[in-house]
């Protein structure tokens, strides 16, 4: 799944309500989640997918 454009709403119903309120947290979050789980949401997936693709080997 690739990153696009979505509504604040969309992105909201992905996530618990600490990470709404702070970026760091919602980075956290779908970071571990996407490490971790055997199957991620679809949020968590694109973000991961897209931290790996930008900065693995960095």
């Amino acid at each position: 799944m690739a990153l696009t454009r979505t509504s604040s709403g969309q992105v909201h119903n992905g996530l618990v309500r600490y990470a709404k309120k702070n970026s760091s947290e919602m980075i956290a979050e779908v970071f571990a989640e996407w490490k971790f789980s055997s199957n991620p949401r679809p949020i968590a997936a694109a973000i991961g997918e897209f931290i790996d693709n930008h900065f693995k080997g960095r």
